[in-house]
């Protein structure tokens, strides 16, 4: 039936999508009532290339963000948003990703026979949702992570009741569908048995998908807008219930009160506020019939059976969605340069046959979350993912850079053939800059900045603007040494705790392939000279560590060594799990999650550690 002929239901999807999105209760109010809080969270908000020393996009490290709320419409790509404050926010919006996958196991779980194919009805509608913006918590330009973005646009809106009407008219199509999905008595010619049999849907589904046991109040609310006649369960009927059930607020937010009997202002959280937070945070997804069976009959709040969930969740391999969602965004993947963007003789000149396509940073991507995927699968440490030197590119092109065929995929990947290949920090993703210009400062500033989260301060107005243009004499560094390595000037500072960082792998030229030389070309492209690329420097891993290093193995041990990489995925880690800054009370947190990673625990203990601390069972209403 189209849409048209539905005013009333229009209607009243058009208020349930309203209240969705209209009301914000301040951070200190804390709902003790039977019915959820109806609000969501405010918006928040040629022949030498030239790399960018400075200014927006290239900046020396983070600064503090001005807070400001973000008016613009939401999509991926663009500047990270800031988060308003520190504080937990009222009601957490679901990621796209997450409201698309708990819609979608919704149906799943209640039809499994036919669950998949409701899906594909409905499912091309959902890539209208838009997409959430990688939003830093601390307020940096750099960095960020699409859990975090809370903004509501009314985009959303529009999305989202366009959603609720698409999935309302098509899994409702095909009697068939209807039988598995609310029941036989749904399309039987028994009028009598309409009444309990539209309740019985209503329970059953809404438990699924809203995450907690209907009252009767509320199963009244959904079973009122069925029409024409009320409590019937025509296929105009069920869809009705549908399209409001999905515009529920108790299914887009993360609806919390705490237990109803806790005083204070960090409440525990309810079993089935529990079970939620566990599967979106592992699963990405809602509960599934275990985990909602625990928290119905209330076990879940024991120590001994949170943990074995805890375990569960983790070592189910619906997990490594999540893992793989952390790390690209953590590393700053999206940031990757698009190869097709490049152009010019230089640049010609340098790929020589190497012929980049609309995949190659697709492929450039994966390579690394495919790494963290097998690291994970396989009880990997933490560390490991720094010094791997698995072979696990899949794609031909990524392959061609590397030298070697791509991995087939099957069994134990092989090894990088390439001594040089020293891990994390010689792959593709790490060391190319898909230009004619290597870039050391920004890979520089990628390892200080968002792999050991240390921050420098912005860099001064008159070099914003400025630019490492390329020499036909020069190598890349000795012209990166001569514009910001001069002793006196305001920008040796900075530059020191930078440049080292990438001068050690400059033995990588801008397509991540290895080199002993830098070939030297004019504007035309035609070479030149070459000379001899010099990888020796200091890297300062830690401030008083002068120590010397010629190469990434080196650097790599000497990260390795000081805990920095551990102590930086502590805090981004606890920032991707709960939406806000660290501060000081977290310290004690963090350093367990730090001496977790240090000690050597597998990924999979180091990410269930996090879900097994008070925050992460409590909801701080202050």
């Amino acid at each position: 039936m189209s849409l048209a002929t539905r005013p009333r239901l229009t209607r009243l999807l058009t208020l349930a999508a309203a209240l969705a999105v209209s009301c914000q209760p301040s951070p200190s109010e804390r709902t003790r009532s039977g019915e959820a809080p109806y609000g969501g969270a405010s918006s928040v908000g040629g022949a030498n290339a030239g790399a960018s020393v400075g200014g927006a996009d290239a900046s020396f490290g983070g600064g503090t963000g001005s807070g400001t709320a973000s008016s613009g419409g939401s999509g991926s790509g663009g500047a990270p948003q800031p988060v308003v404050d520190s504080a937990e926010l009222p009601l957490r919006r679901l990621s796209r990703v997450q409201m698309r996958n708990a819609l979608d196991d919704a149906f799943r779980l209640a039809a499994p026979a036919q669950g998949a194919n409701m899906v594909s009805a409905y499912d091309w509608q959902i890539g209208f949702y838009p997409a959430d913006r990688l939003t830093n918590a601390s307020g940096e330009k750099h960095g960020g992570y699409g859990r975090l973005d809370q903004s509501v646009q009314q985009s959303h809106v529009d999305a989202l009741l366009e959603l609720a009407n698409i999935v309302s008219t098509s899994v409702t199509s095909q009697p068939a569908w209807i039988t598995e999905l609310v029941g036989a008595c749904a399309t039987d010619a028994n009028a009598t048995n309409d009444v309990t049999c539209l309740r019985d849907f209503v329970s059953r589904f809404g438990r699924i998908l809203l995450r907690h046991p209907l009252g009767s109040t509320e199963v009244d609310f959904y079973t009122s807008v069925s029409d024409p006649n009320p409590n019937t369960v025509s296929a105009e009927s069920i869809g009705k219930v549908l399209g409001l059930l999905i515009l529920a607020p108790d299914f887009l937010y993360f609806v919390e009160h705490g237990q109803a009997t806790a005083l204070g202002d960090v409440i525990p959280l309810t079993a089935h506020e529990l079970a939620a937070r566990l599967s979106f945070h592992f699963w990405q997804s809602g509960p599934d019939a275990e985990l909602n069976s625990l928290a119905d009959a209330g076990t879940l709040l024991d120590d001994a059976t949170f943990n074995a969930q805890v375990a569960r969740l983790a070592a189910d391999p619906k997990a490594e969605s999540a893992v793989r969602e952390f790390f690209g965004e953590w590393l700053r993947l999206e940031e990757l340069e698009n190869p097709l963007g490049q152009g010019g003789a230089v640049w010609d000149a340098l790929r020589g046959t190497f012929t980049p396509t609309l995949d190659t940073k697709k492929n450039t991507v994966a390579e690394i979350l495919d790494l963290v995927a097998y690291l994970y699968r396989n009880n990997a440490k933490l560390s490991d993912v720094l010094t791997s030197r698995a072979y696990v590119t899949q794609a031909n092109d990524i392959a061609e850079l590397y030298g070697q065929p791509a991995w087939n995929g099957q069994g134990t990947p092989p090894e990088f053939q390439d001594p040089a290949r020293a891990g994390l920090l010689t792959r593709i993703a790490l060391v190319a800059s898909y230009s004619a210009n290597t870039r050391p400062i920004m890979k520089g500033f990628r390892v200080r900045n968002a792999l050991l989260c240390q921050t420098l301060p912005p860099p001064p107005p008159s070099a914003m603007n400025a630019t490492v243009d390329l020499a036909p004499d020069l190598t890349t560094r000795e012209v990166v040494e001569r514009l910001t390595e001069t002793p006196g000037t305001a920008c040796l500072a900075c530059h020191r705790q930078l440049n080292p960082l990438g001068y050690l792998t400059e033995n990588f030229d801008p397509l991540g392939r290895t080199r002993a030389t830098q070939k030297l070309y004019d504007s035309a492209g035609m070479l030149i000279a070459e000379k001899a690329v010099n990888t020796q420097a200091a890297p300062l891993v830690t401030p008083n560590d002068m120590a010397q290093a010629s190469s990434a193995a080196e650097l790599t041990a000497q990260i390795v060594a000081s805990g920095e990489f551990e102590r930086c995925f502590s805090q981004q880690y606890f920032r991707y799990t709960f939406g806000r800054v660290d501060k000081p009370a977290d310290t004690p947190v963090l350093e367990g999650i730090q001496a977790t990673a240090v000690a050597g625990s597998t990924l999979r203990e180091l990410l269930s550690k996090v879900a097994t601390t008070t925050n992460f069972k409590t909801r701080d209403f202050r």
